[in-house]
């Protein structure tokens, strides 16, 4: 069967969910990107406290439109990942259908392991990208967009 019908689909799903998804994944990054020891800091060090301060913090700082700084990283990152998971997953699992594999868990796990761990590959350039856009102090920027980083 062709494979774009189902890569445009992926797509689609990629873009709606990464939409979606772009505040609190930012959130997530910053909290995450915190440490009290100097040593392990990683980036900008933001003052939140939970989810919920840095929820308010985001919308005080940079308003509405805040929640969704980063998202020309966050999207593509999104995108190849839903892309590569759902089109290999599909391919690889209806491939060993194909060569006599019986439809059952293990196909479909194998299909699963298989299908994450190429998403991963396709997507780990993206989610450095993102986490440097998401992570950047509030002033100065010191990237301007993803082909900054």
């Amino acid at each position: 069967t062709a494979q774009w019908p189902k890569v445009g689909s992926a797509v689609v799903a990629g873009v709606v969910s990464g939409v979606t998804a772009c505040p609190f994944f930012q959130i997530k990054t910053q909290l995450q990107a915190q440490s009290s020891c100097p040593e392990l800091r990683v980036g900008t060090q933001h003052p939140h406290t939970n989810f919920r301060s840095a929820f308010v913090a985001v919308y005080r700082t940079h308003g509405l439109a805040g929640y969704w700084r980063g998202l020309s990283a966050f999207l593509p990152r999104v995108t190849m990942l839903v892309a590569t998971q759902l089109t290999v997953y599909d391919t690889t699992k209806h491939g060993l259908l194909g060569r006599g594999f019986p439809d059952n868990t293990t196909t479909h796990l194998c299909s699963s392991l298989f299908a994450a761990g190429c998403a991963v590959l396709a997507m780990q350039p993206f989610d450095l990208v993102t986490a440097r856009l998401m992570n950047q102090p509030t002033g100065a920027r010191p990237y301007a967009g993803p082909l900054d980083c």
